[in-house]
């Protein structure tokens, strides 16, 4: 199976910076650090809404894995999921 790390880093602005990896047997195989944009319906940027910011903001922990949902683990601030 496939399994697919996210972190979200940090929201600065309109920009959510993400970072994954997807792994297979423990082994990396790929990693991207993904900048996503939220924008108005025209086009132009816009700050996250508050639902999307209170949906992001249990995975942006400390470091430290304080405050981290439940079943991620330490400094983990990731969500794993398995790929058929």
């Amino acid at each position: 199976a496939l399994i697919v790390r996210t972190t979200y880093e940090t929201v600065k602005g309109p920009r959510l910076f993400i970072r994954q990896s997807v792994e297979r047997d423990g082994e990396v195989l790929c990693r991207a650090e993904v900048t996503a944009v939220c924008i108005h319906l025209d086009g132009r940027p816009m700050r996250p809404t508050r639902a999307l910011m209170d949906g992001v903001r249990p995975w942006l922990a400390p470091a430290d894995g304080a405050g981290c949902p439940p079943g991620v683990e330490g400094d983990r601030r990731m969500s794993s999921r398995e790929l058929p």
